[in-house]
């Protein structure tokens, strides 16, 4: 399981996940990519999924990339991409011989379709875990199916996943930062915060991690992707990117970026901190004249 946050304005929309990946409600691995960049021919879109990752060959990061390649033959579009690829998964996973109360899987699309002069906010959900009124069920159904939010969507903020240990004050902040108009910045923070919060959550149940992936997907202009992580390490990971348009058809699964000189005297991230406090890359130096921001991928 994991928590997503996705945030949406007229102005951009922005998921952000953990990485965390548990079994019977202990760790097991800490940094599994759930995040994914999707281009096509009409449209872009953040996409992350809550449930399902392994089970035994099967890993739902892959086979989401390689059903939505596929799924974007033969027009590329971005909505009847999403639809070709609720059919994929519902076939993939009959073949899956677990039972049906471990195939829970939703996959959320946050982002942009532009018709012409126009630029239509998308939020999808595509999801085995309901039924056709949206209520969770316990047992997984045969079919993935779509509930789609639209345009005019306005202003929101959404929980996916593991939520019960998401705090109201989180709740209501993010929803304050979406009425503000505040930057991209501010409100990846704040979803970022309301995640790792969570995590200590007791309600959580050790299901939601503090290493976090976020990609927001501005109205205009490149994706940012940014990887933010509540220790100091020489590792970065990036999302996965699906390309699915008339002239270029590609998949990259989540890569990782590794500083290898032990030499160099700062972790190539660090936990975000407060501009005057000390760096947490152990320098001495305030947080604002040392390592400052996360580095981040921007996608064109």
């Amino acid at each position: 399981m994991t928590l997503i946050v996705g945030l949406m304005s007229p102005k951009r929309a922005i998921l952000v996940s953990d990485r965390r990946l548990s079994r019977n409600g202990s760790l097991y691995d800490d940094e599994t990519n759930k995040a994914t960049a999707l281009f096509c021919a009409d449209g872009r879109v953040a996409v992350a999924f809550t449930g399902l990752a392994i089970a035994g060959k099967f890993q739902t990061s892959r086979v989401l990339l390689r059903l939505l390649a596929e799924a974007g033959k033969p027009d590329n579009l971005l909505l009847p991409t999403i639809q070709r690829f609720a059919v994929l998964m519902t076939e993939e996973l009959k073949s899956l011989r677990i039972p049906a109360k471990d195939k829970h899987l939703r996959i959320i699309f946050a982002g942009y379709q532009y018709q012409q002069s126009t630029a239509a906010p998308m939020l999808i959900q595509v999801a085995n875990a309901a039924d056709s009124a949206g209520v969770i069920q316990a047992v997984a159904g045969e079919k993935f199916l779509i509930w789609t939010a639209r345009d005019p969507l306005g202003i929101g903020s959404f929980g996916f996943g593991t939520t019960s240990g998401v705090r109201p004050a989180d709740r209501a902040k993010l929803k304050q930062l979406l009425a503000e108009d505040r930057p991209a910045e501010a409100l990846v923070d704040k979803a970022v915060d309301t995640i790792r919060n969570a995590a200590d959550s007791l309600r959580s149940k050790n299901a939601v991690g503090k290493q976090c992936m976020s990609i927001v997907v501005p109205l205009q202009g490149g994706l940012v992707a940014n990887y933010h992580s509540a220790e100091a390490k020489n590792m970065m990971y990036q999302p996965s990117i699906v390309v699915s348009t008339p002239t270029m058809s590609l998949t990259s699964e989540g890569g990782s970026i590794e500083q290898l000189d032990p030499s160099t005297p700062r972790p190539l991230v660090v936990p975000k901190t407060g501009r005057n406090q000390r760096c947490p890359c152990g320098s001495g130096l305030k947080y604002k004249k040392c390592c400052g921001r996360t580095p981040m991928l921007k996608i064109p």
